[in-house]
């Protein structure tokens, strides 16, 4: 494994007394000396390679420090890490990168280096440490404590979990991706960014029962990470990550307003989402939750049609909830959906509303005929009871034509295009199902 210390050297002395260096960290020993230079090449030369990035006149000057120790012996200085220009920004970050990445293992000092150095030194650090989280060992920095006598080395690692943290707290609320990339090093943290990421994967698959349903065994997804960043507030009051409390909190708010939809009714949960999702970019995930939204709302107005209607819709539900996965009979809400949707869709509906399929040498054959002679008496009521919208029809045609071209890879639409019809298609069910209910269930 390669590992390596990267400082960048200053243009402290031995024209300058020594100072009083300390340290509280256990890799460090700190004893009197000029800089910072002679001390790391003492602490860390056996298992480490000392890369010093170096300006002439800077390596002039710590090569007659090091000349002057006696504990020093043989150092030497490798062009690939002379800075020609300092000037030259670009030229000089892409060192620092090509030196970082040539490492398995890297501790930085930004103790010295003039103005701009040590900054590009740390904004290339910050990006590595997105990527791979145990690349930078530590970040020492000596820390004055009297002008030019005493310093403390102190470990600023601490401050790229901060970083990190900030970085998926963003992306998290632009688009819900990021935190399944980004890790830190604080156990606490990480294990909040994996429930964010938790989040994101079942929002992503339109999972919502387990991310948003809370019951008496088990709390949601939601309700536990909302949980969470509430301990985080409390518990990070005076540390550093008090920074991030503004973030956490924009979190926090958006995942209550999330979870605030579980109190509506489901075609109702499903459009807000189908909203938010839209608003983040995630076309398919939204037209698909509105399919579904359309249903659920198709079904409800056949209940309301009539008592016996909905009692047998209510069965139906409750048996597609319950089955097991080894029933014979199959109930599925996402076929009940379908068929409610045919209903208010298609002119002449053919088939039988609610039927069941099930094998012939099913003991339970006979429950199931009644079954079906029942839907099909259904089916009968409701062709006689529907009342039907053109609005509707047309919705339930739009939505389902946009969810099947996304569905097959846009075949056929500019993504320009697909992107009004669904924002379209948002506004018409907001304002036929949510504010002036055409179907009139309520």
């Amino acid at each position: 494994m390669k590992k390596a210390v990267i400082t960048i050297l200053g243009t402290i002395g031995i024209q300058n007394k020594k100072a009083t260096y300390i340290s509280k960290i256990p890799k460090v020993k700190a004893d009197p000396d000029i800089n910072t230079f002679p001390i790391l090449i003492k602490n860390f030369s056996k298992e480490y390679e000392i890369v010093a990035l170096h300006t002439d006149y800077a390596k002039n000057i710590q090569t007659e420090v090091i000349e002057n120790d006696s504990k020093i012996k043989n150092f030497e200085f490798k062009d690939e890490w002379k800075i020609e220009d300092d000037t030259e920004f670009d030229e000089i970050f892409s060192k620092i990168d090509d030196l970082i990445s040539s490492y398995d293992k890297v501790i930085i000092d930004v103790s010295h280096g003039f103005r701009h150095l040590p900054i590009l030194l740390m904004v290339d650090v910050i990006i590595h440490n997105v990527r791979n989280i145990d690349k930078i060992e530590m970040i020492l920095f000596a820390k004055e404590i009297k002008k030019q006598e005493e310093y403390e080395f102190i470990d600023l690692k601490r401050y790229l979990d901060l970083a990190n943290i900030a970085y998926a707290l963003t992306t998290f609320e632009r688009n819900y991706t990021v935190a399944n990339n980004v890790r830190v090093s604080d156990p606490e943290l990480d294990d909040f960014l994996k429930d964010l990421s938790n989040f994101s994967k079942h929002i992503l698959a339109n999972s919502l029962d387990e991310l948003l349903k809370d019951t008496n065994k088990q709390r949601s997804i939601t309700t536990l990470l909302i949980q969470k960043i509430e301990t985080l507030l409390l518990k990070r009051e005076k540390d550093i990550f008090n920074n991030l409390k503004r973030l956490l909190k924009n979190t926090k708010e958006h995942l209550e307003e999330i979870k605030s939809y579980t109190n509506l009714n489901r075609y109702q949960t499903l459009f807000f989402i189908a909203q938010n999702m839209y608003n983040k970019g995630y076309l398919l995930n939204s037209i698909t939750l509105l399919s579904e939204a359309i249903g659920i709302y198709c079904t409800l107005a056949l209940k309301s049609l009539d008592n016996s209607i909905k009692e047998k819709i209510d069965e139906y539900e409750k048996n597609a909830i319950s089955q097991k996965n080894n029933e014979k009979v199959v109930f599925k809400l996402y076929d009940l959906y379908n068929q409610s949707k045919a209903l208010y869709n298609v002119k002449n509906y053919e088939g039988i509303f609610m039927k069941v399929k099930y094998q012939y040498n099913n003991k339970n054959r006979a429950k199931y005929k009644k079954w079906n002679d029942n839907a099909k008496n259904i089916t009968e009521k409701i062709r006689q009871k529907i009342d039907k919208n053109e609005h509707i029809t047309e919705l339930i045609l739009t939505i389902d034509d946009v969810r099947n071209n996304l569905a097959h890879a846009n075949s056929s639409k500019r993504l320009k295009d697909v992107d009004g019809e669904i924002k379209k298609a948002l506004n018409d069910f907001e304002n036929l199902c949510i504010k002036r209910d055409v179907l009139n269930i309520k």
